[in-house]
């Protein structure tokens, strides 16, 4: 075999054995290839450890976006309710305006039940003797004003004034006063 003597820290090889220099060649090969396996390995470890955090981090954003969906899931589904229930509100409002109007004209279109007019009963038979002298006016004392003479045939017959002005009018119930106006 080899006898070698160690010089300066070298292995140096007396006898040429061309099988140990392929082997040697060979080692030497794989040596530098392994040091560059090496060198990849470290690279893709810190590769791998840098896409390991992104991952996690991927993760964690994921779990966050998951339960802002839900979150907001259920907002949409509160506010389709809250819409719903504001639409049935305002259809319930809309109601009670639509009635409370209709019983405000119901009431402001009643008679009074003291007025008797349209019934076939005249005011004028039913007063005593005492109460037709008050309502006949003296004829000493004439009205100051024809208004006035207009508004007192207003009170006792119900009819719109002789001269047409309707602005005078003084009616006995709101309808009869709808209708003049008209």
């Amino acid at each position: 075999m080899a006898k070698g003597t160690e010089e300066e820290g070298e292995f140096v090889v007396t006898k040429y054995n061309p099988h140990f220099d392929e082997l040697l060649e060979t080692y030497n090969t794989l040596l530098e290839d392994s040091r560059e396996v090496l060198e990849k390995y470290e690279e893709l470890k810190v590769s791998h450890s840098k896409l390991l955090k992104a991952f996690n981090s991927m993760k964690l954003e994921k779990e966050a976006l998951e339960d802002k969906i839900k979150s907001m899931s259920a907002l949409i589904v509160e506010n389709r309710n809250l819409k719903d229930t504001i639409d049935k509100l305002n259809h319930y409002l809309g109601q009670f305006v639509k009635r409370e109007e209709n019983l405000s004209l119901i009431l402001g279109s009643q008679r009074n039940p003291n007025d008797k007019s349209g019934l076939g009963f005249e005011a004028e038979s039913s007063r005593t003797k005492k109460n037709k002298e008050e309502a006949e006016p003296n004829s000493s004392s004439l009205p100051e004003s024809p208004a006035e003479s207009i508004k007192g045939e207003n009170i006792t017959k119900g009819k719109a004034p002789k001269n047409g002005n309707s602005s005078q009018l003084i009616p006995c119930n709101l309808s009869l006063a709808i209708q003049m106006k008209a």
